[in-house]
């Protein structure tokens, strides 16, 4: 297919936005839009490739396949190898664990299924993954695996015009499957090949309108054309954010664009043909490997200032010149023109290489106290069956219960009391009391708020209502993340806003009528405080302060009087509150994370958290130990 100088320049605008999203620069806050822009190109590529070779009867499978590898898999083999190395020596071994099966699943193109079991693409760990970009990757090679098998047996049943049809059809239904899953199940739509195949599908969409109805030959309507659709591609890198559910209604945008502009294939717009555009067009893919790496180095090392940012952005770019030129075309080339004995010796290089990295263990580096160090980064291990969440919540009624006996405690709250029920249930143990853990991710204090905050709000009612009607239970352990209950614009995917502009007012409120509540049916109340976050994943930590060099056994992460700034709010709104009531105990446990100048994310050889935010078993088993002694 001819060199089209104006999809090259696309590609430029197009890895633009991604890079300046990704290194955080907030005036592109829909940056992420991107790699929509990628799959549309991409679909049309692939699509004019196996339509052309169809229609000269030259189409080989096989032959297809390998250039896909050719182009692909050479740059990422190096990321891969070259990221595995600086792991194995850098990374703690828990991070190394995870990076190893991201380091296989992105070479095997599956990758986009490992992430959608993690976590979200928007979530905060998701900055801790090394690979996290390679998803859109395996989407891609998945529709190359899939595209030209349908297209080989249905050029042979249709004629072209019904497969523009039928291309049609399939666009549509995955765009409606996008939006309907967008709010239903919005990992899985972010990641999975069914909502994201139309737009790569409309690829050949847009191979059919351009070869057999595109008639536009006018010079200056083409450059419109042109113009406006780069237009739309910065309006959505400016109008939309993290909080806009994608793909979705709103995913049309950028699509469209790039539809006008493969449509109007403007040639002579200086938009195409400035220099650095061309440039960046060329070196997009190794451009698009390279600075995600780079962009985690720097989530880890906390280095984000603009000057870090602007250095990250050039770095990003030399690197990626030096793939371009190193290893994209050379490799690529020597590939092409080899012998099958050389394309052997290839490929068992690179199966040679999976197999070394799985099969690596970076904990031989470290001594006994440091893998003791290691080891104690848990999250309670029945997290999984006890902890709830989303539209379709575990009911109340069925919450877990603890020790078998008769259940005398009870703890409400959000995702951060699901390791202190574990905790707490332990230490009861040795009475012989029982606990039922009440916990909903992202579910801020919603007593009684009615309609403002639906599913949230209906799960905490059903709790408070089984608490009172349950008279064994005698006291209550309530834990929330309240900085995020007060301040944050997007609490939960799936649970709706809270619209109030008196949201403050509203959460203390809510917060004081279930203590209240509680309290008066005779019930002793304990209030666990505020306590302050890792920032960053607490495994991350020390692998940043091994780049760093530095000792980790104790890796403060702010100081003890900023802690108490970010969390004001419940200094301001709740205690005063809840310190009228005689049987509300508040338990104050900033002392387990702070000594009197900073707080930690690692104390005493102790790791306080198991992710960026969540305190680990080893923090909730000192605040139990406070709670039995209150």
């Amino acid at each position: 297919m001819k060199f089209r100088k104006d999809i090259n320049a696309v590609r430029a605008y197009a890895i633009l936005g991604v890079i300046l999203y990704h290194f955080d620069f907030t005036f592109v806050n829909g940056g992420f839009a991107g790699v929509d822009v990628f799959f549309v190109i991409s679909g049309f590529l692939m699509a004019s490739i196996i339509m052309q070779r169809l229609d000269k009867g030259e189409f080989n499978l096989i032959d297809f396949y390998l250039a896909r590898c050719r182009r692909i898999i050479p740059p990422l083999l190096v990321l891969c190898f070259v990221i595995s190395v600086f792991g194995f020596f850098y990374l703690s071994p828990p991070d190394y664990e995870q990076l190893k099966r991201h380091l296989v699943s992105s070479i095997g193109f599956y990758s986009n299924y490992i992430y959608w079991l993690e976590s979200g693409y928007f979530s905060s760990a998701s900055k801790e993954k090394w690979l996290l970009h390679t998803w859109s990757l395996s989407v891609e090679w998945q529709f190359y695996i899939i595209l030209p098998l349908c297209l080989v047996v249905l050029y042979k049943i249709f004629n072209k015009k019904t497969l523009l049809t039928l291309s049609t059809i399939f666009v549509l239904i995955g765009y409606v499957t996008s939006i309907y899953a967008s709010s239903k199940f919005p990992s899985p739509n972010f990641f999975f090949l069914p909502t994201r195949f139309w737009e790569l599908l409309i690829g050949l969409c847009l191979y059919f309108l351009a070869s057999e109805y595109w008639k536009v030959k006018n010079e200056r309507i083409e450059c419109y054309i042109f113009y406006l659709g780069v237009g739309l591609i910065f309006i959505t890198y400016i109008a939309f954010d993290s909080t806009t559910p994608w793909p979705g209604f709103y995913t049309f945008l950028p699509i469209l664009a790039t539809c006008l502009i493969i449509l109007a294939n403007n040639q002579t717009s200086s938009l195409v043909n400035l220099s650095p555009i061309q440039f960046l067009g060329k070196i997009s893919y190794s451009l698009y490997l390279w600075h995600w790496p780079i962009a985690v180095l720097m989530y880890y090392l906390e280095l984000n200032t603009i000057y870090f940012k602007l250095l990250g952005l050039l770095f990003s770019v030399l690197l990626g010149y030096l793939s371009y030129e190193l290893v994209e075309k050379k490799i690529s080339a020597i590939l092409l023109l080899t012998t099958r004995e050389v394309k052997f010796i290839f490929i068992s290089v690179c199966t040679t290489l999976i197999i070394v990295v799985y099969y690596s263990d970076n904990i031989i580096l470290y001594n006994e106290d440091e893998i003791s160090t290691f080891n104690k980064i848990e999250s309670s291990p029945e997290r999984q069956r006890c902890h709830t969440g989303g539209l379709e919540y575990l009911d109340p009624k069925l919450a877990c219960k603890f020790n078998n006996q008769e259940v005398q405690w009870a703890v409400i709250g959000d995702s951060h009391g699901v390791e202190l029920s574990y905790s707490l249930a332990s230490t009861l143990s040795q009475v012989g009391e029982g606990l039922v853990q009440y916990t909903f991710s992202g579910c801020i204090p919603s007593y009684e708020r009615k309609n403002d905050f639906s599913v949230c709000s209906k799960w905490t009612n059903q709790v408070v209502k089984d608490i009172l009607g349950n008279d064994s239970i005698k006291n209550v352990v309530v834990i929330y993340r309240y900085k995020s209950a007060f301040n944050d614009d997007k609490i939960y995917a799936n649970l709706g806003k809270e619209e109030s502009e008196n949201k403050k007012m509203n959460v203390s409120e809510s917060f004081y009528k279930m203590v209240s509540t509680i309290s008066h049916s005779g019930r002793k109340v304990f209030v666990i405080s505020p306590f302050p976050d890792s920032k960053i994943g607490v495994s991350s930590r020390i692998s940043a302060s091994n780049i760093y060099g530095g000792d980790y056994k104790n890796i403060s992460v702010q100081k003890r009087n900023d802690f108490y700034l970010e969390n004001s709010d419940f200094f301001d709104f709740i205690y005063p509150e809840i310190s009228k009531f005689d049987n509300v105990k508040f338990v104050d446990v900033s002392d387990i994370f702070c000594d009197e100048n900073v707080c930690y994310a690692i104390k005493s050889g102790i790791p306080l958290f198991f992710d960026d935010d969540h305190p680990s078993i080893s923090a909730t088993d000192m605040v139990a130990d406070l709670i039995s002694k209150s």
